[in-house]
């Protein structure tokens, strides 16, 4: 795990290039990632307030995101406990 319980975030362009941020654990209630996560993938754009800035990304730009550890608990829509076994 990282230190403090920080999370590591990928965001993965398609142009190639990626975008690579810790963060610490958001706040709320833990049953609220789920939701939160829906409304996220939904929206147009992902927000990311960093070092003072923030930063909106057009989900349009977005190959992928990634995000470690898996925040918990998961929305039912999710594959889980899957291996990774190759790349495309």
């Amino acid at each position: 795990m990282h230190a403090n319980n920080e999370r590591v975030g990928v965001i993965h362009f398609l142009d190639g290039t990626s975008l690579t941020f810790q963060f610490p654990p958001q706040a709320g209630p833990a049953a609220e990632v789920g939701t939160t996560l829906e409304r996220a993938l939904a929206s147009r754009s992902v927000a990311v307030e960093m070092e003072g800035s923030l930063f909106i990304i057009p989900v349009t730009s977005i190959k992928s995101i990634q995000i470690t550890p898996a925040p918990d608990p998961l929305p039912d829509t999710v594959i889980r406990s899957a291996t990774l076994f190759g790349r495309a």
